[in-house]
């Protein structure tokens, strides 16, 4: 009954039927009370969105796993000090937490949102000498501004990393498929087992054109071009390029000043003319990067380990075929020992060949990772023109996704060019209508260049998607606050600080609110909240 009602339990959740995976899991610690029932009814708490129940039922237990989903459930309620009692290791039981990685990473956050830096830039960087393929924890060091290059977090000598790890679970994933295949053979001795070999990677996926899916034609990717009649009309052209290839100087003057700028009393301007850039650098222009070979003595070990179970697999499949050999006089040792070798050679062969695909996989994915990274970390720093350089680097595939837009579109945001941050964040808009991220940026820059219109639709898209998220609260407050409703449009920012306290821009606008109503007091209270939260938030 209890191996029933595992089974069915972690079958529901797969299925995302998190009510009935709670319902059944609570039959089961019912009827079978263990801690380690217990600990997949708390994983059934945290997927149904019930953290204090995970937390009332995990409170005082002792294992490994059961304090690090106390912890997750612990940082879902905001108890930071008891989330890091339990992810620290306990004296007496010289237990650790399991899954490393992932336990330094929330070690960084809670340090972070405790207001102990260091700590937390401690524990971020062992998240990555861990795993450098934790990308969130390189984002946290970025936005704290105490990233390490990205050649260094993504660079070469993080590849044998990776690769141990990848290729060890590999290797585990291949020992399982030769001991069912080893039974499948013991019962049908046939040469169908034979014809059986693993699956090598393909390589060249067919990526869904997303542009075609979303648009029925290709992404336009060119420059925003102005029009000499209308500093708001704008024409798309179907260069290859993603960036603007000419911007002018005029654009700065016709975007406006910030709403910061103006309210600090206009001591401040934006030059009316400004040279030329300089012409962008192609998107396309990309190298692929030589696969990364790993030690010898690494790939040797790994190669002897197959070698040994291939070879365990032919005395098995020796002994399977010699008794069948004594009810059937067909069968002969030439035959035997032709199948022997086919086997010891299609085992080791495809082992060489997916390793190589592996590492092959990885370098690939360190290098692009190496150049996210690195265009992350200029914006990040507000090295903005940088950062688009960089972002030219990729190919058309990564830069058309919602995540690079949004980037580019920030960045032009930062560089008061907000026709061509608008143009970005309209990109992004069509390529994933669902994504809210930095979708607040984009209301602003929308408030910037006085669309009333456009303002209201994105509100209300973003309604429709979340109306929980602080993000369309935000874009709810900067529409009324274009119409000049300013007390509405504070109610919208307050909203956006109850649904999330550390959302510094919410704060920040929320500020402006204030200033705009004159009362001075408040709007500074506003300001070193976001700056408590973001040290770096310099709006504020």
């Amino acid at each position: 009954m209890e191996a029933l009602l595992v089974n069915y339990v972690e079958k529901s959740l797969e299925q995302y039927m998190r009510r009935n995976a709670v319902f059944l899991c609570e039959r089961l610690y019912a009827e079978f009370p263990s801690e380690v029932n217990l600990q997949l009814l708390a994983r059934c708490y945290l997927n149904n969105n019930q953290p204090h129940s995970a937390y009332y039922v995990l409170k005082g237990m002792q294992m490994a796993q059961s304090r690090y989903l106390f912890a997750i459930a612990c940082l879902e309620m905001d108890l930071f000090c008891e989330a890091e009692a339990a992810l620290l290791p306990v004296k007496d039981l010289c237990a650790e937490v399991p899954n490393g990685a992932a336990v330094q990473y929330l070690l960084g956050i809670i340090y972070r949102d405790t207001d102990r830096k260091n700590k937390s830039i401690e524990h971020f960087r062992k998240t990555l000498s861990i795993d450098p393929l934790f990308w969130a924890a390189y984002e946290q060091l970025c936005m704290l501004g105490e990233a390490e290059e990205a050649a260094v977090c993504f660079g070469d000598a993080t590849v044998p990393c990776v690769q141990e790890h990848y290729l060890g679970n590999a290797s585990s994933c291949l020992l399982i498929a030769d001991t069912d295949h080893s039974s499948d053979s013991s019962q049908r001795f046939g040469l169908e087992y034979l014809s059986r070999s693993h699956l090598k990677q393909r390589e060249g996926n067919n990526i869904r054109d997303i542009c075609e899916n979303n648009h029925g034609g290709p992404i336009l990717t060119g420059a925003v071009r102005q029009s000499k009649n209308s500093c708001c009309s704008t024409s798309f052209s179907s260069t290859p390029s993603p960036v603007p290839t000419q911007i002018r100087g005029s654009l700065f003057f016709d975007s406006g000043l910030r709403r910061s700028a103006r309210l600090a009393a206009g001591q401040r301007s934006l030059n009316t003319s400004q040279g030329s850039e300089n012409k962008a650098k192609s998107l396309h222009a990309s190298t692929k990067l030589s696969s990364e070979t790993c030690s010898s003595t690494f790939c040797q070990g790994k190669l002897m380990e197959t070698y040994e179970v291939a070879v365990s697999e032919l005395e098995t499949y020796e002994v399977a075929v010699s008794e069948f050999g004594a009810t059937s006089s067909s069968s002969s040792t030439t035959d035997v020992k032709s199948i022997q070798h086919e086997i010891e050679n299609t085992k080791l062969s495809s082992f060489i060949s997916d390793s190589a695909t592996i590492k092959s996989g990885i370098s690939d994915t360190m290098k692009l990772l190496r150049t996210l990274g690195e265009g992350y970390r200029h914006l990040c720093m507000f090295r903005c023109k940088e950062a688009l350089n960089v972002y030219q680097k990729l190919s058309s595939k990564q830069y058309n996704t919602g995540w690079i837009l949004s980037q580019v579109g920030k960045a032009y945001f930062e560089l008061v060019d907000y026709l061509n941050a608008d143009y970005a964040f309209s990109l992004v808009r069509q390529i994933s209508p669902y994504n809210l991220e930095e979708m607040d940026v984009y209301s602003t820059v929308l408030y910037h260049l006085k669309q009333d219109m456009k303002l209201k639709y994105l509100a209300q898209e973003m309604i429709l998607v979340d109306r929980f998220a602080p993000q369309t609260w935000c874009a709810i407050g900067n529409c009324y606050s274009l119409q000049k409703d300013h007390e509405s449009a504070l109610k919208s920012f307050q909203r956006a600080v109850q649904l999330n306290s550390r959302f510094a821009y919410a704060h920040t606008l929320s500020g402006h609110e204030y200033v705009i109503m004159e009362d001075y007091g408040k709007g500074v209270e506003c300001y070193q909240t976001s700056l408590h939260v973001d040290a770096r938030h310099y709006n504020s």
